[in-house]
C-alpha cells in the first residue's frame, strides 16, 4: 500500500485524506506536502519520548527509595525482634 503524496493530501488506498499541521499557537492548517506533516509528526514523536523517558526514570528512582527504605525498616524491626527474643519468659 504505498503512500503517494502531493500538496498536503495522501492517497492511501484509493481514499484521499487531508493532513494537517498544529502550530505552537494551537491553529491547524493543511500541509503543504507529506514531508512538512512527517517533519511535525516526528517532533513531536521526539518530545512525546523524551518525556516519557524522564517518567520513566523518576518513577524508577521513586521506587529504588521505597524499596531501599522498606529494607532498612524491615532490618531494624528484624533485629529489635531478635533483640526482644531474650525477654520473653514461658
Amino acid at each position: 500500500m504505498p503512500i503517494m503524496q502531493s500538496m498536503g493530501q495522501c492517497r492511501c488506498d484509493g481514499r484521499q485524506m487531508m493532513l494537517w499541521v498544529w502550530g505552537a499557537e494551537g491553529i491547524g492548517r493543511p500541509a503543504r506536502d507529506f514531508s512538512e506533516w512527517r517533519l511535525k509528526m516526528d517532533e513531536k514523536i521526539y518530545k512525546t519520548m523524551g518525556g516519557v523517558g524522564a517518567l520513566n526514570i523518576v518513577v524508577g528512582v521513586v521506587v529504588l527509595v521505597a524499596g531501599l527504605a522498606s529494607a532498612v525498616l524491615l532490618i531494624i524491626g528484624g533485629a529489635k525482634l531478635l533483640a526482644g527474643k531474650t525477654k520473653i519468659l514461658f
